[in-house]
């Protein structure tokens, strides 16, 4: 006979991924959001989470004895979504170190304690003796992967890379390659347009920005070009620096800045305080004075580490911008810059 429910008490079902062992009440610890579940009870053992999910089908708890009666109903299930593969025993040797270590470490009175410190770093500290390698017996851990048939995998096609770049000093590209103008002739009028103005420009301009081919549109009024689309055909008169003085700075085609002093107006400083990149020519007040010293503040020999600025430079950009500011040295930054929107092509 079936009574109605009994009472009302809260249970949880857990989805159980491996066999039942005689103590697997110990192996399941309960988490915010869930049930963390271990092959065997150490702080670093493979482990792998059940999650609730609501479930269509709905669960009773009952209890048996001459009846049959309903102790509480729920819908909700908590899952292993993420699989679990396998378990590393760790090495005998290690073990057996750390578990020392840490039974002297944090169950000894504090004199002992710090006599074994005494003696740990007489035999290992001071002599440099090695400890014993101790890998976290781990090799996936939950949330990394969640289905682990890789032909289900999709890759995406990635924009091509069209522009050339290259380090200070490397052999100077004189002209764009065939394959950028494959891929950049599809765009026709537009195409033609583009690289008849972009001709002209450099013809001024030796080096520049996205920023400065944008003012020159701006002030010559030519609206039949936008700002948006004359940057992908950069790569038909330019290449790039990829650091140096002037990473990421659009060069005319044979020209070689570190042949030129003029070229220090284009030369990075960094601000520490946000990452932010800026020209020489961007800062007026700095730009102004060291045009006026060229003698006192450049040196007339390009230098891989600081351009074209010698130490005067350096100190007086310290000063002038509070120690806020230095210069690219193999500093690999993630910048904020217009000119990094350009793919690439070695």
């Amino acid at each position: 006979m079936m009574s109605n429910f009994a009472r009302e008490e809260s249970f949880d079902i857990i989805e159980w991924p491996f066999n039942i062992s005689e103590n697997f009440d110990n192996q399941i610890i309960k988490i915010k959001d869930g049930y963390e579940i271990r092959i065997i009870q150490k702080i670093d053992s493979k482990k792998v989470l059940a999650t609730k999910k609501i479930s269509k089908t709905t669960y009773f708890h009952v209890r048996i004895d001459k009846n049959l009666s309903i102790i509480s109903h729920t819908k909700e299930l908590y899952e292993c979504v993420t699989p679990i593969d396998f378990y590393i025993p760790i090495e005998s040797a290690a073990l057996s170190f750390y578990s020392d270590l840490y039974q002297n470490l944090i169950y000894e009175e504090d004199e002992k304690v710090l006599e074994f410190s005494k003696e740990f770093n007489k035999k290992y500290i001071n002599k440099e003796i090695s400890v014993p390698v101790y890998m976290p017996p781990i090799v996936s851990m939950p949330g990394i992967c969640g289905n682990y048939n890789f032909k289900d995998t999709s890759y995406k096609k990635t924009k091509r890379k069209i522009a050339i770049q290259i380090k200070p000093k490397e052999k100077v590209p004189i002209s764009y390659t065939k394959e950028i103008y494959d891929e950049l002739s599809k765009y026709g009028n537009l195409f033609e347009k583009a690289v008849k103005y972009l001709n002209k420009f450099v013809e001024n301009h030796n080096i520049f920005r996205t920023k400065d081919v944008c003012n020159d549109i701006l002030q010559n009024k030519c609206t039949d070009l936008s700002q948006d689309s004359i940057r992908r055909f950069f790569p038909m008169v330019a290449y790039l620096y990829y650091s140096g003085p002037w990473s990421f700075i659009w060069v005319k085609y044979g020209y070689d800045p570190t042949l030129y002093p003029e070229c220090y107006k284009f030369q990075d400083i960094y601000c520490t305080l946000n990452y932010k990149k800026v020209a020489v020519i961007d800062r007026p007040e700095i730009f102004e004075e060291i045009e006026k010293n060229k003698n006192k503040y450049l040196n007339s020999v390009y230098d891989e580490k600081h351009g074209f600025f010698n130490e005067k430079c350096i100190k007086y950009l310290k000063k002038q911008l509070h120690q806020r500011f230095f210069l690219p040295s193999g500093i690999s930054l993630d910048l904020k810059n217009e000119d990094l929107e350009f793919d690439t092509f070695d």
